[in-house]
């Protein structure tokens, strides 16, 4: 195994000399990297995250770390944030806002210390996972092609299987915590480790060695992909450097909505933003304005602008075409036309039915202000919204945050509270929208 970690090493850029990080959580996979380049005698530090997720087993984990690395004479970096509050923070999951906070810190660490390349104890089974979880979730070629070295950041035990990794620990005698978390299934990557994968094996002994095969051939596809897409993207590139993509030139394309989400992706845009443009774009859409964290899209006429925001996007405005099926800012929402047959009524406020042929679009979506009034159903008169949400006892804090969904400037829907008696279901109606809201934009 030292020598195969030895070759992935030189494959990917390290030279005799060049200083490694080593990511190590204490687990057996980071416990065994750590234990292999200290063998083969290569410059190193280490790095570990203490997330605060276990509390004292948490801080057991870094004790081991500390021990070991004092007898090594090991440089070691520790730092402690808890993964919980950070999730709360941002609203992320306690996984996505771990990985923040770890790659955050390593990259400082590698600023700081002028070291060349940061190590990951990354496996075979990780990336069969992460393709597995890609895939459930709904992805892109991309998505199946598993976890990858790139840059800086190497994972040399990315051609093990997780059985291997154990078998070495076992015949090193190597010491190691084992995580409780592992074993809890209802994080999905767990469930598909130790329910999906196992019984999967029963069926096919080789699945490792199978989806290993499967991921370098994804790999292979994904070049000949961004070839395709790199050469359908020429003309455009050259507009973006302007600041804008012609409405002309992404007619072109010949791969519309794969070179668009190519080109825009890295600006933050999302595949469904992405689609709304197109579906701006085909139904005359001017006005369209579409918003990543750091940039916007404003469709006008024959061109889509592109331009960076000066800060954190934080617009309370956003607008609905006739067939957009999502909405990601200022609110998350979710549009769907169906037929009065599959109508089902609920208590849920966050889930309504309007009549499709009595809106006007686009829809306006916005925060309410103190003169607006809309007809709640069931009423025959006009009624305040500030007079509604004191009469349905919504706290200050939530009635700032409270949206207006309009329709030819006349209030469809006290998004989450009441809806309005003129676009109302009845007999008439043919053609549905079912609005669905799923929470305030991140």
């Amino acid at each position: 195994m030292k020598t195969e970690v030895l070759k992935y090493l030189n494959a990917n850029g390290y030279k005799s000399g060049d200083r490694l990080l080593l990511a190590v959580s204490g687990g057996v996979d980071s416990m065994l990297l750590w234990e292999i380049i200290h063998q083969l005698e290569i410059d190193y530090a280490v790095a570990h995250v203490n997330f605060m997720l276990r509390g004292k087993e948490s801080d057991s984990d870094q004790l081991m770390i500390e021990k070991v690395a004092k007898v090594r004479s090991t440089m070691l970096f520790t730092t402690k944030e808890s993964a919980e509050t950070k999730s709360q923070e941002t609203g992320d999951s306690i996984q996505m806002a771990a990985r923040e906070i770890r790659y955050s810190w390593f990259n400082e660490l590698l600023e700081k210390h002028q070291i060349k390349f940061l190590c990951t104890a990354h496996h075979l089974n990780d990336s069969i996972e992460t393709l597995l979880l890609n895939l459930n979730r709904g992805t892109s070629i991309k998505g199946l092609t598993g976890i990858k070295s790139h840059n800086n950041l190497m994972r040399p035990l990315s051609n093990f299987t997780k059985q291997e990794i154990r078998d070495y620990a076992e015949e090193t005698d190597l010491f190691y915590r084992e995580d409780a978390s592992n074993r809890n299934n209802k994080y999905k990557r767990n469930w598909i480790r130790n329910i999906l994968i196992e019984e999967w094996k029963k069926q096919n002994p080789s699945f490792e060695y199978t989806m290993a095969k499967n991921i370098d051939r994804f790999r292979r596809v994904e070049q000949v992909y961004t070839k395709a897409i790199e050469l359908d993207l020429v003309e455009l590139k050259k507009e973006l450097e302007k600041g804008y993509l012609s409405i002309k030139s992404i007619y072109s394309l010949n791969y519309l909505e794969e070179s668009l989400f190519h080109l825009l992706s890295p600006s933050g845009f999302s595949e469904s933003q992405v689609q709304n443009l197109i579906t701006g774009i085909e139904n005359n859409g001017t006005g369209l304005i579409l918003k990543a964290e750091n940039y916007f899209l404003n469709l006008d006429r024959a061109k889509v602008y592109i331009s960076q925001s000066n800060e954190k996007n934080n617009d309370e405005e956003g607008v609905i075409l006739r067939y957009q099926n999502e909405l990601s800012t200022p609110l998350k929402m979710q549009f769907d036309i169906i037929s009065t047959d599959e109508v089902s009524f609920s208590n849920n406020l966050k889930e309504q039915y309007f009549d499709l042929a009595k809106l006007s679009f686009p829809l306006k979506l916005r925060k309410w202000s103190s003169g607006d009034k809309m007809k709640p159903l069931g009423m025959k008169g006009q009624k305040k919204i500030s007079d509604i949400l004191v009469d349905m006892k919504v706290p200050l804090i939530e009635k700032e945050n409270c949206f207006v969904l309009e329709s030819n400037q006349k209030i469809v829907w006290l998004v989450g509270y009441k809806v309005s008696e003129e676009f109302k279901i009845d007999s008439n109606t043919k053609q549905v929208i079912k609005m669905k809201l799923h929470g305030q934009a991140k």
